[in-house]
């Protein structure tokens, strides 16, 4: 079918629908973010204005397999987006029917003889730096039984960080030692996760002092009922980088396997900067820290890990396996994330 003549956006109205689904707000970024730039470069490939949706097979085919763009990107990245971008034009043909047929199949039948790069283990924290991040946010930051509070649900809790900050206070049960899961999970999946000592010292700290009526568990302090991601993002930055790590070298530092960590992030000051790599300490560090620690302490097997941390399948949960080398730190991890607690 040629260009359809459109008065709204297809994009816009495919992302609602993937919200309508129960898709976290990152992951919804994801397709929008993958789908205009396949947009872009099949439009300097075949010239400016079109149409994604008009588009055939062979030339999405050949914007992933032979476009300068598709070589500046690693093997998972490319596959990630090639079945975002599939996705969302088999939604266009067969819910939306913008389009007579989804021009997928070779797409696909490319992207499936991709072979992703072996994944490397994702960064995590030693949990003496954890300590000393939550202390630095306990002395340095405003509202600071939040602040901390926040910090443990995702270092000890694994969480994601807006699952974190969409918590309502009736999501926990401090009494069976428990928090549930169920607002911006990815997949849509609920799930219960223990609270350990730590966390449930964390929370029982923030309810103490909390003060707004809201049924939202971290409250803004001003404007919306739900803090900002970026703002805990930015304070997580602020706070890694006023501290080194256990060898003297910055907590907080651009780490670029492509470039061996020589390189700086893209910015304002640095336009021309990596976008390949990401700072050590961020939210998601916490949750990866939480994984590898559990693990390794042998508190929980990898079926249970993988339950608490949301996942769908094992082969995503097994990429933290890799750090279960060190079991002289078994007994330590096992009083502290140990599922009785004190």
């Amino acid at each position: 079918m040629s260009a359809i003549e459109q008065t709204f956006d297809p994009v816009d109205m495919f992302c609602r629908y993937l919200t309508s689904l129960g898709r976290a707000d990152g992951t919804v970024d994801l397709y929008r973010n993958a789908i205009t730039l396949t947009q872009r470069h099949l439009g300097g490939s075949l010239g400016a204005g079109t149409d994604l949706l008009a588009a055939s097979g062979a030339e999405l085919k050949r914007v992933y397999m032979l476009s300068d763009w598709a070589a500046t990107l690693a093997p998972q990245t490319k596959i990630t987006y090639g079945r975002f971008v599939a996705t969302y034009l088999e939604w266009a043909a067969h819910d939306a029917e913008l389009i007579e047929q989804a021009p997928t199949a070779a797409l696909r039948g490319y992207l499936g003889q991709i072979k992703p790069g072996q994944q490397g283990l994702p960064t995590f924290l030693p949990y003496a730096e954890l300590e000393r991040l939550a202390t630095q946010l306990w002395t340095t930051s405003f509202d600071p039984q939040r602040n901390v509070a926040i910090f443990w649900v995702m270092a000890g809790a694994g969480a994601r960080l807006t699952e974190t900050l969409r918590l309502h206070t009736d999501d926990l049960d401090l009494e069976d030692d428990v928090v549930r899961f169920i607002r911006h999970t990815k997949g849509g999946r609920e799930r219960l996760v223990p609270l350990n000592p730590v966390v449930r010292r964390a929370l029982k700290d923030w309810l103490r002092v909390r003060a707004h009526p809201s049924d939202v568990l971290f409250n803004a302090a001003w404007g919306g009922p739900y803090l900002a991601p970026r703002d805990v993002q930015k304070l997580l930055h602020r706070v890694a980088s006023q501290l080194v790590d256990e060898q003297g070298r910055p907590m907080q530092r651009w780490l670029c396997h492509l470039h061996d960590n020589a390189c700086k992030p893209k910015g304002p000051n640095n336009p021309d900067g990596c976008t390949r790599g990401h700072w050590r300490v961020h939210p998601h560090t916490l949750r990866h820290s939480f994984a590898v620690e559990s693990l390794r302490s042998g508190a929980c097997t990898l079926v249970e890990l993988r339950d608490m941390l949301g996942h769908e399948s094992i082969a995503t949960t097994n990429i933290y396996a890799n750090a279960v080398k060190d079991e002289a730190a078994t007994t330590r991890f096992k009083r502290r994330w140990g599922r009785g607690g004190t």
